[in-house]
């Protein structure tokens, strides 16, 4: 018995030892977890993307991005591999050894925000606004300490704004309208002591106003538009001065949805007669009815195509506005799709239709892009998919509350209708690449909440309106590749005025661009003043000098009222050549010894510009910049 025992315990151990190396195996094998990014880890160091290692950070942050590029491109291409040098990774900026940049803005991608750009600890710029981003905005972005600019507008984020980017300490700008994020606003958005904007409409948030918003004394711009909060906005915000704030009220709490009143059309109103008490008028009636009823149903007319009540568009008529919409696209859409196709249909939910968002029971956003740019051989080519082919409809400026209207990469034709003018709403308006033609409307002049206005690449003819002047809140504007003629008007000059913080005398928010044209005459000298790290614009391109310093006219104020008498007459030509003879501008270069024989308008401008920010650039320190 016992030898059968010990017999027993041997084969069970040796089984048990068999068992789990089989298991071992099999789990190794056939039960292999599935690798995450952190097993897979392409290395940089001596490829072509860092051929001779700088540093171990610059690989390391060549490896995040590496590990996240499909989480965020989803289907999009993207050229970032260990065959490139980092340096020429699409909108990557290395700057010191670190990746300091990435600006993915409007690339169609269609992946979710990584995590692991939490990583990238010298990140100063993030902007991944105008793609079709989903999910949520990771926590682990509020570890990015040298962040100045976060732009995740335009996108399809959900969920709540984490409060951990409260640790964002040298944000100057968080952008994160035009969501589906819900919630309510972080009381620890207050902490962050450097930011000038803060733009969280379009969203579905929900709750009061945080008072700790009242503490952001550099705040220049608060945009909590169309939303679902509530309740008394901070005392702080509202007597804020210079602060542009919007709405300047809010319902009271809790937040209830306007109520719209639902008609049902009653189908026998007009069918029905009137009835009294007699049995043969009630005999009658009844066969008057049915008469009717079988009449009415012989007679129902064909669906109206272009009618969008009570229709798969929209089924339950939400309010007569997003019908309104829906019949406008409907009735513009032949004009804009030329031979390309387009969904829109009433047989087809409105929120399903191509490029058209819907938000708070309107159309608020427009996006149908002609293609994609990828790159081929190292050229940037435009990849073209069901390009747009026809014009663009006056209608589309009976879109009240359209913010977004991207028609870019197609090959529209005709003008640009006057009727955009109306766009009361309109922040994006991107008509580059197609092949416009006619004059700007002057009445893009009245898009007051506009931030970027694209019409470049395009053969728009004429002058650039006066009324451009008019967008002070404009970003970025790229009037660059047209025919356009004529001066560049000096009321461009009042751009951008409310937009970032101003730093000296020069406003750091304004992108430019309107090289590739035919513009004559000099660059007004207020424009020399647009900087945005660096010179984001190509007015150094244009071969244009700059117009001269204006000065008051001295005769204005000086001149005294004269007489006939002599004397007078003489001391008034006295006074006045005393006040013609300035000193010279210590500003000026040409014909100085900086430049005794001017070789080109463009040096005098580069030399004007260096003198100009000499102070600013040196500080404490001596510089021998001299005329």
């Amino acid at each position: 018995m016992k030898n059968y025992t010990i017999a027993n315990c041997r084969i069970y151990s040796v089984l048990c030892l068999f068992g789990a190396t089989f298991a071992l195996a099999l789990l190794m094998v056939v039960g292999r977890p599935v690798p995450v990014a952190a097993q897979t880890t392409v290395s940089c160091a001596n490829t072509a993307a860092i051929p001779n290692p700088e540093s171990a950070t610059l690989i390391a942050d060549c490896e995040t991005l590496l590990g996240l590029k499909d989480t965020l491109r989803g289907s999009v291409s993207l050229n970032w591999s260990t065959s490139r040098l980092i340096s020429q990774w699409e909108d990557v900026t290395v700057l010191n050894s670190r990746v300091t940049w990435l600006t993915l803005r409007y690339k169609g991608l269609t992946g979710s925000i990584p995590k692991e750009l939490g990583n990238l600890s010298r990140l100063e710029w993030l902007d991944l606004s105008g793609n079709r981003l989903t999910g949520s905005i990771p926590k682990e972005l509020g570890s990015l300490s040298r962040l100045r600019y976060l732009h995740l507008s335009y996108n399809r984020l959900t969920g709540s704004i984490p409060k951990e980017l409260g640790n964002l300490s040298r944000l100057q700008r968080l952008s994160l309208e035009s969501n589906r994020l819900t919630g309510s606003i972080p009381k620890e958005l207050g902490n962050l002591s450097n930011l000038g904007r803060l733009d969280l409409s379009y969203n579905q948030l929900t709750g009061k106003i945080p008072t700790q918003l009242g503490n952001l004394s550099r705040l220049s711009r608060l945009d909590f538009n169309n939303n679902r909060l509530c309740g008394a906005i901070p005392q702080a915000l509202l007597n804020r001065r210079g602060l542009y704030l919007a709405p300047r009220s809010l319902p009271a709490c809790p937040w209830r949805p306007t109520a719209t009143p639902t008609v049902t059309p009653t189908p026998t109103q007009t069918a029905t007669p009137t009835v009294t008490h007699t049995p043969t008028q009630t005999a009658t009636a009844t066969h008057t009815a049915t008469a009717t009823a079988t009449h009415t149903a012989t007679a129902t007319p064909t669906p109206d195509p272009k009618k969008c009540a009570n229709t798969a568009a929209i089924p339950n008529p939400e309010s007569a506005s997003l019908i309104t919409d829906c019949e406008t696209l409907l009735g513009l859409k032949d004009t804009l799709r030329g031979s390309a196709s387009l969904n829109w249909s009433t047989s087809r939910p409105i929120s399903q239709w191509t490029g058209v968002t819907v938000s708070s029971s309107h159309v608020t956003e427009l996006r149908i892009s002609g293609g994609y740019w990828n790159y081929r051989n190292g050229v940037r080519i435009l990849v073209p998919n069901n390009q747009l082919t026809g014009k663009l409809p006056a209608q589309l400026g009976s879109l009240s509350q359209l913010t977004y209207l991207y028609l870019s990469n197609n090959r529209l034709t005709g003008t640009i209708p006057a009727e955009l003018g109306n766009l009361s709403n309109l922040h994006f308006l991107f008509l580059q690449h197609n092949r416009l033609t006619g004059t700007i409307p002057a009445e893009l002049g009245n898009l007051s909440r506009l931030w970027d206005l694209h019409l470049n690449n395009n053969r728009l003819t004429g002058s650039i309106p006066t009324q451009l002047g008019n967008l002070s809140n404009l970003a970025r504007l790229n009037l660059s590749n047209n025919r356009l003629t004529g001066s560049i008007s000096s009321e461009l000059s009042s751009l951008g005025s409310r937009i970032g913080r101003i730093t000296g005398t020069r406003r750091s928010d304004l992108e430019i661009y309107l090289s590739g044209n035919e513009l004559t005459g000099c660059i007004p000298w207020s424009l020399r003043f647009y900087w945005w790290r660096g010179t984001l614009n190509d007015l150094h391109s244009l071969g244009l000098s700059t117009c001269p310093t204006p000065t008051p006219t001295p005769t204005q104020t000086a001149t005294p009222t004269v007489t006939h008498t002599a004397t007078q007459t003489a001391t008034a030509t006295h006074t006045a050549t005393a006040t013609a003879t300035p000193t010279p501008d210590p500003k000026k270069c040409a014909n100085t010894v900086a430049i005794p024989n001017p070789e080109s308008a463009s040096l005098i401008t580069d030399c004007e510009t260096l003198l100009d920010l000499k102070d600013t650039l040196r500080g404490s320190a001596s510089l021998n910049w001299s005329i």
